[in-house]
């Protein structure tokens, strides 16, 4: 249920995992949990969904209406709209609205509220290799990762830093220098490492201008 999770929500593609049957095992799971007196959170079930739909996507396929507005995070009516403009080219069967991929892809990817599908196991692996801030946030995704199921303990972090770390790892970054020394012991890296990169994926001018600066002296 954790890689569900990461992939549907995230967009986290679990590494040596089939995808399919990632989502297919939810569904599964909550169904065996599903009882007279007992049903698992709601939410639960619109994750498998949110689930089958990112795997529509990122396999080429058509898309149900349902699905699309939850993986941008907006109502079904926004979608329907779009369908209305002509935005997203959409087609029904047997009832169910299905949108074509090439448009719900193009319409997803100028949604705020939706997040790509990062392939975990393609990620880079040192943060000297590191050129974009994509990069850098899924690197540190994928470190995070790793920390937790070798059980290598993670750092505590304040409420305040860990809402940065999730800004960290989604790719937007932003200088302030109070939160590089508590983000490099949570994710137990050398912290000089990690601000040089920090400064070359997203400050590469004024890195340079610095460098320069220090060569005159």
């Amino acid at each position: 249920m954790s890689n569900l999770f990461d992939y549907a929500v995230d967009g986290f593609e679990p590494p040596d995992q089939d995808v399919v049957n990632t989502v297919l095992d939810g569904a599964e799971i909550l169904s065996l949990l599903t009882t007279k007196n007992y049903e698992p959170a709601s939410i639960w079930h619109r994750i498998v969904r949110l689930g089958d739909g990112r795997h529509a996507i990122d396999e080429g396929m058509e898309i149900e209406l349902e699905k699309l507005a939850l993986l941008a995070n907006v109502d079904e009516r926004t979608v329907r709209n779009a369908i209305s403009n002509n935005i997203l080219q959409a087609r029904k069967i047997d009832g169910t609205v299905f949108i074509e991929n090439a448009s719900a892809l193009q319409w997803l990817q100028g949604r705020r509220g939706y997040q790509p599908t990062r392939r975990i196991a393609e990620t880079v692996q040192t943060l000297a290799s590191i050129q974009t801030a994509d990069e850098l946030g899924a690197f540190l995704r994928e470190r995070r990762l790793m920390l937790e199921q070798n059980g290598a303990g993670l750092h505590t972090i304040s409420a305040k830093n860990k809402r940065q770390r999730d800004e960290f790892e989604n790719g937007r970054f932003y200088l302030n220098i109070t939160l590089i020394s508590p983000l490099a012991k949570y994710y137990q890296l050398d912290i000089g490492e990690f601000f040089a990169c920090i400064l070359r994926v997203q400050y590469e001018d004024e890195l340079t201008a610095l460098k320069q600066a220090l060569q005159k002296r």
